[in-house]
């Protein structure tokens, strides 16, 4: 999405990665014969929804959240994430002509596991050092959802955001419930044990609490592309 003159203003970032990977026991396991069924619905055929739906949202609907905009949005698909964050550290590379100013990379927002509490409609948003608490939950504002977990190093094992990390460059990840930091009693305990499995379908999927994501991303990225530090 284009609101200034190309070459002017940076890009803002929003990128999800579209492949997927059986791997041998799910998790972080080692990767199966490419025979094995990887369907992806929530890794992340989810993500990669949300970025469809976000860019042509932001397109037709937020005209004046664009005009007073930081930057101009970019809404990337990267491919080989589960190979080694190859798309999003090969779009570093090739993507020279304008600085980029944040980037928000959405992985894993469909799969929606009972807690203690029944169904609460929970998500987590992760930074690392480089990037300040405050802003971090300028993106998490709207109430879309019940809670918002923010947190430092959530999802810093893996996913694009750490190729935009290790280059400098403020970025943030989006999940479904997972609590990675070092207060949760059980780390990654509601986290989809159809990760990096043949049973990554879409029947095992929550559309009204990913669409509640969606939603909450669609506030929250107008709020962090217009924010500005007291």
């Amino acid at each position: 999405v284009r609101s200034g003159e190309f070459g002017v203003r940076p890009l803002c970032v929003v990128g999800a990665h579209f492949d997927s990977v059986a791997r041998e026991g799910g998790g972080r396991g080692p990767v199966v014969s490419p025979g094995i069924l990887a369907p992806g619905a929530d890794d992340n055929a989810s993500g990669t929804s949300a970025i469809l739906t976000l860019a042509k949202a932001f397109q037709k609907l937020q005209p004046a959240v664009l005009s007073q905009a930081r930057c101009d949005f970019a809404f990337v698909h990267f491919s080989g994430e589960e190979e080694g964050l190859f798309g999003s550290l090969a779009f570093l590379k090739l993507q020279i002509d304008r600085p980029i100013e944040w980037m928000v990379n959405i992985d894993m927002i469909a799969f929606h596991p009972k807690d203690a509490n029944g169904l609460v409609k929970k998500l987590n948003i992760g930074y690392d050092k480089k990037t300040g608490l405050e802003r971090a939950k300028a993106l998490a504002g709207s109430g879309f959802v019940d809670s918002v977990l923010v947190e430092r190093g959530a999802f810093t094992y893996s996913s694009d955001q750490i190729s935009f990390w290790d280059a400098g460059i403020e970025a943030y990840s989006v999940s479904e419930q997972a609590c990675a930091n070092s207060d949760c009693l059980e780390s990654y305990h509601a986290f989809n044990p159809y990760l990096h499995t043949p049973e990554d379908t879409s029947d095992k999927l929550d559309y009204e609490y990913a669409a509640s994501i969606i939603n909450q991303l669609y506030f929250g990225l107008g709020q962090l592309a217009t924010y500005k530090f007291h």
